[in-house]
């Protein structure tokens, strides 16, 4: 859930960051008005606060060894958003910072599931 919404912040937060005058992309991002992403954006921004809140209420055993985990998703949310902005973007030119994400993001993304997993073996 944490990895969801801090994905909705950041896509809805960031906005298209396409160049003007591009028309080269790599793929397409999701037909959406700034307004639905804005709103994404809020209603992620509140399910963030809500696991933060129920995480700061809960017992102090449980908040030590699940807030490394919720921390890990919302970092692997936040640069999955961002990825996905820079992979969607219209370029004048070549996108060479989607070609970036596309050859680095899959050696970040296995060593972020490999931490999570292992955190969550640990409980």
């Amino acid at each position: 859930m944490s990895l969801v919404a801090s994905t909705a912040v950041i896509w809805g937060g960031l906005g298209d960051l396409s160049e003007t005058g591009g028309d080269r992309r790599l793929l397409a991002a999701p037909d959406l008005s700034r307004t639905a992403e804005i709103a994404m954006a809020l209603l992620g921004t509140a399910v963030v606060l809500a696991i933060l809140s129920r995480l700061w209420h809960s017992r102090e055993s449980l908040r030590k060894e699940v807030r490394e985990i919720v921390g890990f998703s919302l970092l692997s949310g936040f640069l999955l958003a961002v990825g996905c902005r820079i992979v969607t973007a219209r370029a004048v030119g070549a996108n060479i910072g989607a070609g970036l994400i596309v050859m680095i993001a899959p050696f970040v993304a296995v060593a972020l599931l490999v931490v999570v997993v292992r955190l969550w073996l640990r409980l």
